[in-house]
């Protein structure tokens, strides 16, 4: 069967590179063929395709260069392999991918469902299958981020988005938010599968070694993680136990090192850390795949999706907050057995609501 994928897959982020490359991955080993559909923004454009290097393009990216030269040869360097190495791992040109024959039609993961989040594609209505031509559709551990049912109501999008969704032959969701919503929209109850970066197996893509040794990994959006109260725990920690600070494949400039890594290495990095410390969901994600001894940064704003995901392992003590100190939490690992069993029997479950939503 030809599968259309419709994700997050053109953004410049490991985490959404990742579950992309895991969802497409999983479903070409239960024998399908998954090609990426890219998505087409309120403005009439597609989503993250390579920029035009017009007048506009040099004279931001020389802005960036003058005002913060370290970072900005990071970021160029990792924006240009996502454009130009990573992205054709999935199959995608610098052409949008429109395909029209697809048996089926999987949204998924992240946090597609966010329609009312502040961002490029925040309210484009793809993501629930407007426009999208299959007689087949399902969603796969998709997202609506912080969006609830009551923010769509106070924008009338709540009757819309409804609909749409009810053409959906099976729904998937993966947190408690996202099931709470789909239900609310339309009184049916969505499975909760995990993302696929921690269904699907990377081990044979990971480089056999990296470069750099007694570290602590330090992941989150570039130059974000800048509390002073948390930058200093972290750099106390860090020369209480004589590792280096090491940001793979994000910056900041507290740090001893910051490398662009591939995807790939990126998991190597945590895998080989002897610590991780992040603020992202993908971030947590990749801890415990590898069952790391981790903590992550928690806001008000990721509360809900960080919370949930560590409830779902009985690791809500990693929770790094203001009344937290990161050494209480470091000062004892994550018990590997029980998470090793849990992921297992998730990644079991996933692969069989894929192979009967798909029969």
């Amino acid at each position: 069967m030809k599968l259309g994928i419709i994700s997050m897959q053109r953004l410049i982020n490991y985490g959404s590179f990742l579950q992309a490359y895991g969802l497409q991955h999983t479903l070409e080993e239960l024998g399908h063929e998954a090609v990426f559909m890219d998505v087409k923004l309120q403005n009439g454009g597609y989503l993250n395709l390579p920029p035009r290097r017009g007048l506009s393009f040099y004279l931001r990216n020389g802005a960036r260069k003058v005002l913060r030269p370290r970072l900005y040869n990071l970021q160029l360097r990792r924006e240009q392999d996502f454009y130009y190495r990573y992205f054709p791992m999935l199959g995608l040109t610098a052409a949008p991918s429109c395909p029209k024959d697809c048996d089926a039609v999987i949204v998924g993961s992240d946090e597609v469902f966010s329609y009312c989040q502040f961002t490029q594609w925040g309210g484009t209505t793809q993501f629930f299958g407007e426009g999208v031509e299959t007689d087949r559709l399902l969603s796969y551990a998709g997202s609506f981020g912080y969006t609830t049912y009551e923010d769509l109501c106070r924008i009338g999008m709540e009757h819309k988005l409804g609909t749409l969704l009810s053409r959906f032959s099976a729904l998937s969701v993966r947190d408690e938010n996202s099931k709470k919503t789909m239900e609310q929209l339309t009184g049916k109850t969505p499975q909760v599968h995990l993302d696929p970066v921690l269904i699907y197996d990377f081990e044979h893509l990971l480089p056999s070694r990296v470069k750099h040794r007694d570290y602590i990994l330090v992941y989150g959006y570039d130059n974000r993680l800048q509390e002073p109260e948390y930058v200093e725990q972290i750099r106390a920690f860090a020369r209480e136990k004589g590792k280096i600070l090491l940001g793979a494949g994000v910056f900041h400039d507290w740090c001893d090192v910051n490398l662009n890594v591939s995807p790939f290495e990126l998991l190597a990095y945590v895998k080989n850390a002897d610590y991780v410390v992040s603020e992202t969901f993908h971030g947590t994600v990749f801890s415990i795949k590898y069952q790391k001894n981790f903590a992550v940064v928690v806001r008000d704003s990721n509360y809900n999706k960080l919370h949930d995901l560590l409830a779902r392992f009985g690791l809500e003590d990693r929770m790094l907050t203001k009344e937290r100190c990161l050494g209480e939490i470091l000062a004892h690992g994550v018990a590997a057995e029980p998470i090793r069993n849990r992921l297992e029997e998730e990644k079991a479950r996933s692969r069989q609501y894929l192979k009967e939503a798909l029969a």
